[in-house]
């Protein structure tokens, strides 16, 4: 069963709040909360909010036409962005990190 992006945040909100954990969440929601993908966990770290990467610079490029531009404000602004140990982290899909061509030396 799919949540509604909008209540998405919400309710790992009171989770969160419930098991004594906390959760950062990166703003303006109209550009993070319907990327969010879940939420990550390891060994020795905080839980995470998982974004998708992908979603978020499309939501972005929406209102800043620049491409180029976007990833530079992403890479800085948002995946540069520490705000602790539970720091939002972003999925990149296998075929979005594969689709580059490898840098091939001329013969």
């Amino acid at each position: 069963m799919a949540i509604e992006p909008t209540r998405l945040r919400e309710q790992l909100s009171r989770w969160a709040h419930d098991n004594d954990i906390e959760l950062i969440f990166f703003d303006p929601p109209e550009h993070f909360d319907h990327a969010i993908v879940g939420v990550v966990r390891g060994f020795g770290q905080e839980f995470a909010v998982v974004y998708d990467e992908s979603k978020v610079l499309a939501a972005m490029t929406t209102e800043m036409a620049d491409e180029e531009l976007v990833r530079e404000w992403f890479e800085f602004n948002t995946v540069g962005a520490y705000v602790g140990e539970a720091t939002p982290r972003f999925l990149i899909h296998p075929a979005e990190l594969l689709e580059e061509e490898p840098d091939v030396e001329e013969a």
